[in-house]
Parts: C-alpha cells; structure tokens; sequence
C-alpha cells in the first residue's frame, strides 16, 4: 500500500505539467473566442483567478445577456468553465485590481473605478456596472 502511494504521488507529479500544459494550450482559443463574441480586446489575464481584463475595441451593439451566454460558451470545456470572470476597463492603464502597484495611483478622483466598467461574473451569471463606484441609495 505504501508502495502505491509512493507510486501515485510519482506519476502525478511527473504527469501533471501535461496538465498544466493543456490548460495553457487552451487560454488562446478563449481569449480568441471572447474577442470575436463581444468585440473586446483581452489585455491581461489572471490564470489563478480565471479572469480576463479586457477593453472595448469595437462597438458590438449586444444586450448583457446575449454576451454572458456567448461567454459562456468560450469557456465551456475548460478548467475555468462555470468559474470566470471578466473585468471590461475603458483603457488598459487601468486593467488590474486596485491594490497593485500600478492601479493605486489612478484611485486619485476615482479614476480608476470609473474606469472600470463591467463586471461579468461567470459563477453567478450575472453582469455589474461600475463595480468599484459605490452604491447610490
């Protein structure tokens, strides 16, 4: 039994940058897939976290709906599929999450969450406008 084990934990961790691998292999075919369903442009992506950063790059004139089910879609079949998100920014200076480096400054006038101005969240299926401005009552 010992001897399977240590066989078991070989074998996966010999094996597993063949995974890892093939999860990469199919990052492009997303970012390629998401490109042409909204006409975004993916500017950074967050492999851990599964979120794209993208910025509008052509008007497609789509309801939020017709883009979560063509989002849904990209990610079918991959490890990500159910668990992505997207973060669309107007500009890619400010594609990122607030606490880096080079997002804190554009926090100045809020710039930064006025910037942000999408969130589709593939977990709960739903879309956020201006995620990081606060709430009107």
């Amino acid at each position: 039994m010992n001897n399977f084990r240590i066989r078991f934990g070989l074998a996966f961790i010999l094996l597993s940058p063949l995974f890892l691998a093939c999860s990469a292999s199919v990052l492009p075919k997303i970012e390629a897939c998401v490109e042409t369903a909204s006409g975004f442009k993916v500017v950074r992506v967050d492999e851990r976290n599964h979120r794209l950063f993208v910025t509008p790059n052509k008007f497609k004139n789509l309801s939020e709906d017709i883009l979560l089910a063509k989002f849904s879609t990209c990610f079918m079949k991959t490890d990500w599929s159910g668990d992505w998100s997207i973060s669309v920014f107007s500009k890619v200076r400010f594609a990122g999450y607030k606490d880096e480096d080079n997002v804190i400054p554009y926090h100045k006038n809020d710039q930064w969450a006025k910037a942000y101005l999408a969130e589709f969240n593939g977990a709960e299926l739903t879309v956020i406008k201006y995620p990081a401005l606060p709430k009107k009552p």
